[in-house]
This record gives C-alpha cells, structure tokens and sequence, in this order.
C-alpha cells in the first residue's frame, strides 16, 4: 500500500516521504501465520476499525478485504499507519504495524479535491493557446478561484483580498505553469454548501470569485 499501478516499484523509486491528502485511499493485503489465527481488526493510525473478520475454524492465512478483488476504504484524516490487531486460536494476541519504505507524514490541511488544481491549470493553458478562438482577450489572469472544501473550509487561489481570518497556505501544491497563491480560511456566508456541479460566482471580501464545490 499504496504502490502498484499496475506493478509495484523498487524502494529505490519511492520518494522519501508522502504528504497524505484529505480523501480516499484504498488496501488490499494479504497476511501468513504459522500459527492457526482466530481474528482479525484492521485499524487505521487514529484506531478507527477499518475492517474485521472471524475464523472461527482458524486460518493461516487470507486476504484482506476478503472477496475477490475486493478493497478496503482508508481516509487520509484517519492516517495511513495501518495497524493489524491478531487473536491466535489459543488467545494470545499481538498488533502488527506494518513497515512501509517510505514515511508517511501528517496529513495536508487542504480539505479540497486536489485535482481543481489541475483542472485550473488546464483551463488557463487552453485559453493560453486557443483563448482567442474562444474569446478575444479572454484569460484566467486576474481571476481568483474559491475551492470549497469539507467541514466549512475555504481555500482562495489568487485572491487579491483575502477576507479577514485568512491565512496563506505555504506547504505541499501541485505543479502548475503559472504562479499561485492560496490562502486558506472559513467560510464567509452563512449559506448551506453550493449545489452547483458545473461552479458559480459571487463576491469575497468585495471580489468577484469563481467558485467550484
């Protein structure tokens, strides 16, 4: 977990370390006892029970989850140190943490779908390169971007007036071809989240925004 796509890389390839996202990520494992194991509690590293399974004949070894090509759903605010909590048939237990050839570090404060990033930069580089067949003169320069992110949060790129209680975001970004500011706050409005899929508009701190849930 989580290298392979399709084939798993060498240590050597891995980075040093990962930032964990706020989302979702996905496990399959597989496990082998000498000894004939009773239960299983796959836990996540703040201890939330991820997954558990009963042998009640005993087993010696099995796939997690256990239906064919089946997977195990992890958040990222829940820490991606999986840890394996065992019963052997005659009681005893121990708790298996699982050794990975990277450190994973704390989670990334960004409560938003990473990939807006990149869809803005797709954005500004299609209208870079056939802005003018789309609009004269049109362009993402001087537009900010609102992203909307879970459990009220708000992250501003670009704005040029981040409203009071707005802090600027300094860690971990995508690579985009342009410069990008992020400032990261709360929400302004008292409003329920936006229904909007495709995105709206509205004012921040007096500026005229582009919003994407």
């Amino acid at each position: 977990m989580p290298f392979k796509f399709p084939k798993s890389p060498s240590p050597s390839d891995l980075p040093d370390r990962l930032f964990p996202l706020w989302a979702g990520y996905y496990l399959q494992a597989k496990f082998v006892s000498s000894i004939p194991i009773q239960s299983v509690w796959l836990l996540s590293g703040n201890g939330r029970l991820l997954w558990r399974r009963h042998y009640p004949e005993g087993a010696k070894e099995e796939t997690i989850p256990y239906q064919d090509g089946g997977w195990v759903g992890v958040k990222g605010q829940d820490g991606l140190y999986v840890r394996l909590l065992v019963r052997f048939m005659d009681g005893k237990e121990v708790l298996v943490r699982p050794n990975f050839p990277i450190h994973f570090e704390r989670i990334l404060p960004l409560k938003v779908d990473w990939l807006d990033f990149i869809r803005i930069a797709e954005v500004a580089n299609l209208l870079k390169v056939k802005g003018r067949e789309v609009w004269e003169g049109f362009s993402l320069d001087g537009i900010p971007f609102l992203l909307e992110g879970d459990e009220g949060q708000w992250v501003l790129i670009n704005h040029p007036k981040p409203p009071k209680g707005f802090v600027r975001y300094e860690g971990p970004l995508p690579k985009v071809p342009f410069k990008m500011t992020v400032y990261v706050g709360n929400r302004m409005t008292e409003n329920e989240r936006h229904d909007e899929i495709s995105g709206w508009v509205e004012k921040v701190n007096g500026v005229w925004t582009a919003g994407l849930r």
